[in-house]
């Protein structure tokens, strides 16, 4: 996913199939959660400034994401 640091919108990629992406807040919290369908390019989320955790709802991987208005 780019860009990071964000303001809310990611660009996501290499998306083969239908997906649950989840938030988590730097306690393992979830904060965020939305389906996304195989191709979509773009996810917006609404989060106050601050360090998160992007992955899918399997949480195998996560990565660090920025936000910053």
């Amino acid at each position: 996913f780019a860009p990071n640091p964000t303001s809310g919108a990611v660009r996501l990629s290499g998306l083969t199939e239908a997906e649950v992406l989840v938030v988590l807040d730097q306690m393992g919290r979830e904060v965020a959660k939305t389906a996304v369908d195989a191709g979509q390019q773009a996810v917006e989320f609404d989060l106050p400034n601050g360090v998160y955790f992007l992955g899918t709802e399997k949480r195998t991987s996560l990565q660090k994401l920025v936000i910053r208005h």
